[in-house]
């Protein structure tokens, strides 16, 4: 599998010449970052500095020590971490006025949890969606993502893909197998 567990990554963090764990570190968990930022309802030019704050804010802290994750989980540690970045940035006005007229409360620390929460949870399984496309046949995936991801009837896509109705649901079956066992093993290591 070629993501590895977030334990794993911190220990390769160790080594200060290994350009490549930092920009997988990066690459894994900056866009969750961001996400939640504009969930929050903060500008996007905001969201790109809090991100860039809290990745250098865990890059200090790793460094000097101060991050123990026998104390708890990097997930908890970043949503802290971004939770303040955010609220201070919104106390600050970084913020464009809510489409549905109401702020998500960032004062409530569950509130944000919540939506924290639901976001990471968003992230594995699109790291479980790419890494079970790298092992299933290109035309299983394809039927799948048709079907499933797009919501393509079922007719369209064996149509589409010159295959039959119940390949459709065959490919269904064989990736949802594949993705339920990896999410059990990727909501550990994330």
């Amino acid at each position: 599998m070629d993501t590895i567990t977030s334990l794993t990554l911190l220990a390769k963090l160790r080594d200060t010449q290994d350009d490549g764990a930092w920009r997988r570190f990066d690459q894994r968990y900056r866009p969750m970052i961001l996400a939640f930022a504009r969930k929050m309802c903060v500008r996007d030019a905001d969201a790109h500095d809090i991100a860039q704050e809290v990745i250098a804010a865990f890059i200090s802290a790793y460094r000097d020590g101060t991050y123990d994750h026998d104390k708890g989980s990097l997930r908890g540690w970043l949503f802290r971490v971004t939770h303040h970045r955010i609220i201070d940035a919104r106390r600050a006005g970084n913020g464009p006025p809510p489409r549905d007229g109401g702020w998500p409360n960032l004062e409530s620390r569950d509130t944000a949890e919540q939506i924290w929460e639901a976001q990471w949870r968003e992230f594995v399984i699109q790291a479980c969606i790419k890494e079970v496309r790298r092992h299933v046949e290109l035309h299983t995936f394809e039927a799948f993502r048709l079907y499933v991801l797009e919501e393509v009837p079922a007719e369209d896509v064996a149509a589409r893909l010159g295959i039959e109705r119940s390949a459709v649901y065959v490919a269904k079956s064989r990736v949802l197998h594949r993705m339920r066992k990896l999410l059990r093993t990727m909501e550990e290591i994330w």
